[in-house]
């Protein structure tokens, strides 16, 4: 075995979210390598997170928590998130408060779909989403919009390909 190659075992200690990937699961990976990083539990076509597109939806466990991997041209293009195992370095994920992600730098949030999207500089194309009723979609959020949220638990994690140059 290539000492540089991880078994899944190994890559699920881990836990960790990052930027562009999720317990070893990449942005841009192929389906036949999902399995290496957990077990296929679901393999089916549903809508994509912001409710756009139908796309190829694979549900993956990874120690007692889940992903799904959304398929999109033959690769994963976006990381849902829903159960609270799985954190970022700093600790956050779903089940955080805003309040926490606000202490982070960098910070900016839209609206859309019923849900403040909230990305943390250090984090790019990570997406905290919490529950909110009272925006327009694609309204971009303000500080003080933000801070009514604070209380506020975030539900998913979304994780896309990081679109800064």
């Amino acid at each position: 075995m290539d000492s540089g190659a991880a078994t899944a075992s190994q890559l699920t200690v881990s836990r960790s979210i990052l930027v562009e990937q999720v317990a070893g699961i990449k942005i841009g990976m192929g389906f036949e390598d999902l399995a290496k990083f957990g077990q296929l539990v679901r393999d089916t076509t549903t809508r994509t997170p912001d409710g756009a597109d139908f796309e190829r939806a694979v549900t993956i466990a990874i120690g007692h928590d889940t992903v799904v991997a959304f398929m999109g041209s033959g690769t994963v293009g976006v990381i849902e998130i829903t159960t609270e195992g799985l954190r970022t370095t700093e600790g956050l994920g779903v089940g955080s408060r805003v309040s926490a992600l606000l202490g982070e730098k960098g910070v900016g949030a839209d609206a859309l779909h019923g849900n403040a999207w909230i990305e943390i500089g250090s984090l790019c194309g990570v997406y905290f989403l919490a529950a909110m009723s009272d925006a327009n979609i694609g309204e971009s959020l303000d500080s003080v919009s933000l801070q009514r949220l604070t209380d506020v638990s975030v539900g998913r994690v979304l994780v896309t390909r990081c679109a800064r140059s």
